[in-house]
């Protein structure tokens, strides 16, 4: 056994890279002998990239059980390249490896205590809080504070919150992150210390104190969160509105939808970042302002998400939505198919009447869009377009009937058969006779079949 050890470390030692990679991929699935997994872990400093690839890759992936007690102390290495190779080793082990570098913990200096510390609180799991816990107490280094409390955050751990909230007043540096974790944590204690720092932190820490409330804020949290967006705009108000919507679903508060709110959600579709404007469309009674409703209909198409939950907002509010809808197709061409395919469901689902509540001049308007994408390039546009046509319009669509007829493709013609196949219309028959003579071989078919019952 000993001879095969020594053979092995002979060639993980050559200077032939192609072997080493071979020999290290031949041990990811069969457990390696401890002393093998040495020999391994010995090469993870080594300059050449397809080697250390490889190495990690078998220490990722074997299942035996001392790889991170042989891989833990590489995180001492002066090399960055190796350092962070061993981490990431580490923590893809996960769970497995939490036990090894809380026994490295006494070992390292503080910059191995930042790496180790950062590591367990990526890795989530629980049993590194005592440990964490010891270090905050004993250091006196502000970037193994901040790792502490960062790692105690992400480790949702109750226990921590008193020595976090007696590191806030250590140093400035330190609010943000203590605010982050005590937002993560939550409990009475934390979001109670959270609202009474509010006022007398920065714009960033008041950032990380509105967005952490979202997740374990309570009434009084409401109360500071309508503060908020009664008295800023911009990214510090939409996100106390995303944290109001947040509360609002999971505690069923009740957060009046005043004017301001309504401002905002207008605001937030007008300028705010998607994730603001997902949790605007939950703010329904904001859609009776039509300026909010305009600016809603921008934003149709961008986002599955988003607009699923628009599409409830625009049959609630369809007559709006109507009034709103021709001005914002001009305006939106890059979008077009999705919000006549859109509108095309609203009459399907008896919504038809918001569009005759229109004055004849918005009918017009929208019946002269539909008209003008009869030439889109787009197919499914034109279908659309024809197909809205002859719901809403009927009279408008018969005078276009000749160029309908004309379309390229020959799936709109037979969509065109099928809408007018029971009328008798002469510009009908005349377009189902030009239809007759078709070049497709399916239209020209249908056509004559609809001939023979006229």
């Amino acid at each position: 056994m000993q001879q095969e050890y020594s053979r092995v470390k002979e060639i993980l030692t050559s200077d032939d890279p192609q072997i080493i990679r071979m020999t290290a991929e031949n041990f990811r699935i069969t457990e390696l002998p401890e002393q093998i997994a040495k020999y391994l872990a010995e090469r993870i400093v080594d300059k050449n990239n397809g080697i250390r690839d490889s190495i990690s890759t078998t220490l990722i992936l074997n299942k035996n059980p001392h790889i991170p007690e042989i891989v833990v102390p590489y995180i001492s290495s002066p090399d960055a390249a190796t350092r962070n190779l061993a981490g990431e080793i580490l923590l893809a082990k996960g769970s497995e490896a939490v036990d090894a570098m809380i026994d490295y913990l006494p070992k390292g200096n503080d910059d191995d205590h930042k790496f180790i510390i950062d590591l367990l609180g990526l890795i989530g799991d629980k049993k590194a809080v005592p440990s964490i816990l010891k270090v905050f107490e004993e250091t006196e280094d502000d970037n193994v504070i901040l790792a502490c409390i960062e790692a105690l955050g992400n480790l949702k751990a109750e226990e921590g919150v008193e020595k976090i909230i007696s590191a806030y007043s250590k140093n400035e540096l330190f609010w943000a992150t203590v605010m982050e974790a005590l937002g993560k944590i939550g409990g009475d204690k934390a979001v109670a210390f959270m609202l009474e720092k509010y006022d007398e932190v920065d714009e960033l820490t008041k950032f990380s104190i509105v967005e952490s409330l979202g997740d374990v804020g309570n009434q009084d949290a409401v109360d500071l969160l309508n503060e908020v967006i009664s008295n800023y705009n911009g990214p510090l108000a939409w996100a106390a509105f995303e944290s109001l919507m947040k509360l609002r679903s999971k505690y069923d508060y009740d957060i009046h939808e005043g004017s301001h709110l309504v401002a905002l959600a207008n605001e937030i579709f007008a300028e705010g970042d998607l994730k603001y404007k997902i949790y605007a469309s939950q703010c329904y009674k904001a859609f009776a302002d039509r300026s909010v409703m305009r600016n809603a209909i921008k934003n149709y198409g961008i986002n599955e998400k988003l607009d699923e939950k628009l599409e409830s907002i625009f049959f609630q509010y369809s007559d709006n939505f109507f009034m709103e809808i021709v001005d914002s197709l001009s305006e939106n061409d890059e979008h077009t198919g999705k919000i006549l395919e859109l509108v095309k469901n609203l009459i399907a689902n008896g919504k038809a009447e918001s569009f005759f509540k229109l004055e004849q001049v918005e009918q017009s308007k929208f019946s002269n869009f539909l008209v003008s994408n009869l030439d889109h390039h787009d197919e499914m546009i034109r279908l659309l377009s024809m197909e809205l046509l002859f719901f809403l319009v009927p009279e408008t669509a018969l005078l276009f009937i000749d160029k309908m007829a004309e379309d390229p493709s020959p799936w709109n013609k037979l969509r065109l058969l099928e809408i007018v196949q029971n009328s008798r219309e002469p510009q009908v028959v005349e377009a189902i006779k030009k239809l007759a003579e078709d070049e497709d071989e399916m239209v020209k078919e249908t056509a004559n079949n609809i001939l023979l019952t006229i």
